[in-house]
């Protein structure tokens, strides 16, 4: 028999202090990550493709937090 997975409905309390201090919607930060590392996008690019879902974000936030490139 299989296990369902069922979706975590509180989150640790540490990570949850974290994430008030976001500037942007957890979901924006994920597609971000998640299409910077599957596509090997510049920062610059993921810029312009947030522009276009009229998110405005600004590729030097990805350089203060640590990309080194």
């Amino acid at each position: 028999m299989k296990k369902t997975l069922t979706p975590q409905t509180t989150l640790d309390p540490g990570i949850a202090k974290v994430l008030k201090r976001l500037h942007y919607p957890l979901e924006v930060i994920l597609l971000c990550v998640r299409w910077y590392v599957a596509y090997s996008l510049s920062l610059r690019n993921l810029e312009e493709m947030m522009a276009e879902r009229d998110i405005g974000v600004d590729h030097s936030i990805g350089a203060s937090l640590g990309h080194q490139g």
